[in-house]
């Protein structure tokens, strides 16, 4: 699986109460090492057994990744063998607390999650290491290197269910994110296709509004007077503006490239998309800024451009006066 799809999410290890139950898991193993201090001699080892549980339990809950990338795994893995070898070198042969051997139990909870994060193989070798650790102390303490071994076992049965468990939901878990992204590529395609089609209708009300009743008089073949020649060309500068700058298309600008064109100064207007992902008030004070530029020019030319997204600037506005004069305006995003 990518990264982007963690079977976190299929089994609710991103929520909140994960992380709570985790602490809640760590707190009784800390509790359960604090009554098995009168066994241990000496008892504060157990504090870095207790750290390694708590490292181990948040790294399942929070870090990213699936499979769980091997530098957290193993910090995971490392748990069990840490508190096991934070107590069983310190406890005698006979004690009197019968969950002072905990460790064994913390591991198997640190196992069993790694198990469901896909690090199987990774899951028995930190249960064989803490088994090591418990055999170790059943021989020399004399109870014989099968005691050690009945002792594990209810924890590695545990640990041997969780990775059945997790044999079964990783592939289930791969399919559910293999149709959630069909779901969002439908979604996207049908948002892309309503999209479509609202720009074909507003193109298409454009071109009733603008250029039908044009048409209509060409058809008459009466020759056309000066100013309906005049009216051609900006119904014409219209329809190239609707094309190629379709994100500088404000009602002011359109008003202003209207009233320029009306006094004969040529106007372009170019969209490279540099609006497209500006705060809606921070596009319309650019567009704003553009319209007064092209008020501004009594004779001349003007080119107003939206440059690409991503740079500082989001447009430029160049002014060339018939003398041959030009000033640049640069409008940044922050504009």
């Amino acid at each position: 699986m990518r990264n982007d799809q963690d079977v976190r999410d299929i089994i609710g290890m991103r929520h909140r109460g994960a992380t709570a139950l985790a602490w809640a898991i760590v707190a009784t193993f800390a509790v359960l090492s604090w009554y098995a201090r009168a066994d241990l001699d000496p008892a504060w080892p157990q504090v870095i057994g207790i750290v390694g549980l708590l490292l181990g339990a948040m790294v399942l809950v929070r870090a990213p990744g699936d499979p769980l990338p091997w530098r957290w795994t193993l910090v995971v893995a490392a748990g069990g063998p840490v508190a096991a070898l934070s107590v069983f070198p310190f406890l005698p042969a006979d004690y009197a607390f019968a969950l002072t051997t905990w460790p064994i139990g913390a591991g198997a909870v640190l196992t069993s999650y790694l198990a469901v994060r896909g690090r199987a193989i990774t899951t028995w070798a930190s249960v064989a290491l803490t088994g090591a650790v418990v055999v170790w102390w059943a021989v020399t303490r004399g109870h014989g290197a099968l005691d050690g071994v009945l002792r594990c076992l209810p924890s590695a049965t545990v640990t041997l269910t969780a990775t059945f468990f997790a044999l079964t939901l990783r592939p289930v878990a791969r399919w559910t994110f293999v149709m959630r992204a069909r779901t969002r590529e439908r979604r996207a395609a049908e948002a892309a296709a309503e999209t479509a089609r609202e720009v074909r209708g507003r193109q298409r009300d454009f071109l009733d509004r603008e250029a039908r009743p044009m048409l209509e008089r060409l058809a008459t073949g009466v020759p056309l007077t000066a100013a309906e020649r005049l009216e051609c060309r900006i119904v014409e500068a219209r329809l190239r503006d609707s094309v190629r700058a379709p994100g500088l298309l404000s009602p002011r600008i359109a008003d202003a490239a209207d009233r320029a064109r009306r006094r004969g100064v040529d106007v372009v207007l170019l969209d490279d998309g540099g609006l497209r992902d500006l705060a809606t008030p921070v596009a319309d004070a650019i567009r704003d800024r553009i319209a007064d530029a092209v008020d501004s020019l009594p004779v001349g030319s003007v080119t107003a451009r939206a440059v690409p997204p991503g740079r500082a600037l989001a447009a430029t506005v160049l002014l060339r006066a018939p003398d041959g004069a030009t000033t640049r305006i640069e409008l940044p995003v922050s504009a």
